[in-house]
Formats: C-alpha cells, structure tokens, sequence
C-alpha cells in the first residue's frame, strides 16, 4: 500500500512543470516515471540522474531523483536534491511536501550518522585488542643518573589485550667515565661505556572514565606497571662488561584519543621505582659494583619519571551475544 502511494506521488508531482525544452529530456523523464511505476528502482535513478545532469533546473528531474533516492535509503543524495528543487521555487503547495520530505530524510540521516558512530565506538573502543608503539621522550632512570650517563628516552613496543598492555621497553644511551672494579676491593676509572636496558613489562590501565561519555573521545586511566628488566654496560673498548637484572613498579596518570577508528593516541606520565637484584658486576667480578667518578654506587634499580607517547592500531571487536545482551 505504501509503495503504491509513493508511485501516486512521483506521478502527481513530477509532471512537466518546468524542464528543459529538448526531446531527449522529456523522454528521460517518460522513461523515469515508467521505471518508478514499475518499481525499478535502479533504473529510475539512471534516468533521474542523467535528467538532471542534462538540465540541472529541470524541477522534474531533482524532484524524482531525490524521491528515487529516498526509497533506496540514500538518504544524503535524497536530501541534496531536495535542496536543489526547492532552490528552483516550485509552487509554494509542492515546495511544502518537498520540504517535510527533506525533513524526514535528514532526520534518517542523522539516525544513520549516529548508528554508524556509535558502531564505530563499539568496534574501536576499550574491549579491542590491538598493537602499539610507543616513546619517551622524558626518561630518566637511576642508573644512567647515578653514572653521569646520557640516557634520557626509551622506545617500547607490544600488544595491546583490552585494558593490558604486553610490552617491551628499550633504553640506551652511553656513559662517559666510571669507575670499575678490578679485584677484590681495587678499582679504576674506566671508560667511555655503552650503557642499554630491555625491559618485559605488563601494565594494567585502570579505567577512570571511558571514551565517549563525559570526557568526549578521551579515556582517563591510571596506569599500574610491573617490568622485570636486564642492564648491561659494556666498555666501548670491549675489556670488560657489566650487567643485573631486576624489577620494577610504576605507576602515574595517562589519557587516550580514540578517533572511531583503529587509531588511538596517549599520552601518560609515570614514575618508576625499581630494584636491582645486585650490582653491576662482571662474571669476572662479583662482589664489586660499578661506581661513578664520586665513588657512588650504581644500584642499576631504575628509578625514576617517564613521559611517554603511545600510538596503537586497534583490532575490530565483535560484540558478543552477552554484550548484545547487556550482560556484560
């Protein structure tokens, strides 16, 4: 029944108003209203189309090109020739029905818009998974400190499985002059060094408010992190080396841009506080830690505040039957 009314409608309002004064014209609008009373769909915004590309002020052509396209829910191309017919001043009686039309197809249009956003937010959102990278550009552990070292960023890397993070950490940077022990308690001044650390961490993002709720796009999270990590400072002259390994805790506040797409972007600050398992020491030496210039020494626990800057590419999340559900 409604189909039948709309056929009526097109029939009614798209007689030969104004439109160009050509044959070829009128036969595309013969064959348009044909279509449309045939219900080929398909065909009919063809004809439409190539009516209003042949005559752009034919009121004929934009009216069932835009009542064409409302019917195949293109709803933005529906409304853009609603918009050219009414600024052709059609009489005011169908210029009226024109523009409840181009109300109701905007409306949808918004609808739609709002569906896909909010599909969008859904897949990309805080239960995807995905893969990120990420840098510090403020990193300043104890142990380069401690070492008058020039360590002072870090790149990491890993995976991302909802709210945890898997990664890994590096940080390199050198160490001018140190001193090295040589035996039992002798020492020398050794140096320059390279000093670098890989870390294996999990960190925890502790969600304070989602994306798209009060905050817009931007997630507030509190980051808890647990890293167990290897130093290792070789001489640049090959002589000798030293390394520990250890552990670590940090935590600090971050934020994240989800744009609706896989593309998510943080920005966090965390203060890092570790412990060495022992010294720097040597396989040669291991009672003996390396110690700066001063004669401290060099714990290697990597305490100390970090600034970083993630980016991550998320997967698509499927919503599960419970998640549908409202369980979950």
């Amino acid at each position: 029944m409604k189909t039948k009314y709309f056929v009526v409608f097109i029939l009614l309002f798209a007689s030969p108003l104004v439109h160009a004064d050509t044959n070829d014209v009128e036969v595309m609008r013969l064959k348009a209203q044909q279509f449309i009373a045939a219900k080929d769909w398909s065909s009919a915004e063809s004809e439409a189309k190539a009516i209003t590309d042949a005559d752009p002020k034919n009121l004929d052509g934009w009216l069932m090109y835009g009542i064409v396209e409302q019917r195949l829910e293109k709803n933005d191309s529906a409304a853009v020739a609603y918009k050219h017919y009414l600024a052709l001043n059609p009489p005011e009686d169908k210029a009226a029905a024109v523009r409840q039309r181009l109300a109701e197809v905007e409306v949808r249009e918004q609808k739609s818009d709002e569906k896909k956003l909010t599909k969008s937010q859904e897949h990309y959102g805080l239960k995807s998974n995905g893969v990120f990278f990420a840098f510090a550009p403020i990193y300043q552990p104890s142990t380069s400190t401690v070492l008058n070292g020039n360590v002072n960023s870090n790149y990491q890397f890993g995976l991302q499985l909802q709210q945890m993070n898997i990664g890994i950490m590096y940080d390199g940077g050198s160490v001018s002059q140190m001193r090295v022990p040589t035996g039992g308690s002798s020492y020398k001044i050794g140096g320059p060094a390279n000093l670098s650390t890989w870390t294996m961490y999990l960190e925890y993002n502790y969600i304070l408010t989602a994306p798209f709720t009060t905050m817009g796009p931007f997630s507030i999270y509190i980051p808890a992190h647990l890293g167990f990590f290897e130093n290792s400072l070789r001489l640049s002259d090959g002589s000798n080396s030293f390394s520990n390994i250890g552990a670590e805790v940090a935590t600090g506040i971050g934020t994240q841009w989800y744009s609706r797409t896989p593309i998510v972007i943080g920005l966090s600050a965390l203060y890092h506080q570790g412990v060495g398992f022992e010294n720097l020491t040597s396989g040669s030496n291991t009672t003996e830690g390396v110690e700066n210039t001063s004669g401290t020494i060099a714990h290697g626990g990597n305490v100390g505040p970090e600034i970083r800057l993630t980016f991550t590419y998320l997967f698509e999340h499927t919503k599960t039957l419970a998640e549908k559900a409202g369980i979950q």
